[in-house]
């Protein structure tokens, strides 16, 4: 039985790198035979091309934002120096490369079953209505399959609402990561997805330990962590102020804001970590402050004491979800504060156990 696998595998983004990895980890650890199709969505091509944000800004006359890509570029081809060491010592994909779905037929014949997801692989403006993460082109009698995939927003195209329908209801199996996005999927198609936790939450610390890599500029024996994506208010002033009570230094990584890592800041910048020198800069934090999804579920595998900064948008339901799912609600932070109080590790691990076997049972009830 062969699983082809389909997914942001490619990308320059930490929780994208991790939750493929401990997808198909887990998945051949169980003894499946499984790959990822190695697809490039076109709208993703060129999300961590320097020099085509540096084009696209000159473009637009956005001479500021092309010489800060320009400062940044060498930071950003060590990243994803770092992120390609990662993609190729721990997955296992498809040799060709391919960038549309009708391309990607060719492989009908090769598998038994399609795994969609995890990730936001279903986000309309993230993939632009992309129907190969609807594996709208696998034919009848090849089982299709998603797992964990989120939707990221509330509202769609009415258009792409009536085409995801159909897609939808192809599939054999159908899960989704948050509540959300099932009572998307029974408006739009009438049925009830399984709400299962994101992949990463499927593997034990001990996994990601084996894989961590010290970063090599080196960290303070003991720090705050800052971990945001795209920006935020006021999570790294929450950071320096809990720092300053605990006597830390603050060291914060910005991520998704290609090239504005070098910029001063009171708190220390660290640039271009790998996926596996991330998961050290989480694991020995001794507090982290995060707007991110994945920030947060590493602080939980880590038992790292943390504060949840929302976004104030919809995607925040991913990190709300998985707060209420673990009983740690609490962990919002709000008005630049991070918040205090002792975490019942004990607790938050029975708790990630349930889920873990929520999502084991839900793959060996799809795949037979």
């Amino acid at each position: 039985m062969k699983l082809g696998l389909l997914t942001f595998h490619t990308a320059a983004n930490y929780g994208a790198a991790l939750q493929a990895y401990a997808f198909q980890k887990f998945l051949t650890d169980r003894g499946f035979d499984c790959e990822y199709i190695n697809y490039v969505n076109a709208s993703r091509a060129h999300e961590y091309s320097m020099s085509w944000h540096i084009w696209d800004s000159l473009r637009r006359g956005k001479v500021t934002s092309a010489a800060a890509y320009l400062a940044g570029s060498p930071f950003m081809t060590l990243r994803k120096w770092r992120f390609n060491r990662f993609y190729d010592q721990y997955l296992r994909k498809t040799e060709k490369v391919y960038h549309s779905s009708a391309e990607a037929a060719e492989l009908n014949g090769v598998y038994d079953y399609f795994v969609v997801g995890s990730d936001q692989v279903w986000h309309p403006v993230i993939n632009e209505g992309d129907d190969a993460y609807f594996l709208a082109d696998v034919p009848d009698g090849v089982k299709r399959i998603s797992y964990a995939p989120s939707f990221g927003v509330d509202e769609f195209d009415q258009k792409l609402e009536q085409k995801m329908a159909g897609w939808l209801a192809r599939f054999d199996a159908l899960s989704v990561r948050e509540p959300q996005g099932a009572e998307i999927v029974k408006r739009h198609c009438g049925r009830d997805a399984a709400v299962v936790c994101d992949p990463t939450l499927l593997l034990k610390r001990a996994d990601y330990e084996v894989i961590e890599r010290a970063p090599r500029f080196g960290l303070p024996k003991k720090y705050i962590a800052v971990y945001t994506v795209c920006g935020h208010p006021w999570a790294e002033s929450a950071a320096i102020g809990l720092g300053k009570k605990m006597g830390l230094p603050v060291v914060h990584l910005p991520g998704g804001q290609l090239a504005r890592w070098y910029l001063p800041g009171k708190a220390k910048r660290v640039t271009a970590l790998g996926p596996a020198e991330w998961l050290w800069f989480i694991h020995h934090a001794e507090y982290v402050v995060t707007n991110s999804f994945h920030g947060t579920v590493f602080s939980l595998v880590y038992h790292r004491p943390f504060t949840v900064a929302l976004n104030g948008r919809a995607s925040d339901a991913r990190m709300l979800s998985l707060l209420d799912s673990i009983g740690l609600n609490d962990r919002v932070g709000y008005a630049n504060r991070a918040v205090d109080g002792e975490i019942d590790w004990a607790e938050v691990d029975a708790r990630k156990g349930c889920l873990t076997n929520v999502g084991e049972g839900y793959l060996k009830g799809a795949i037979e």
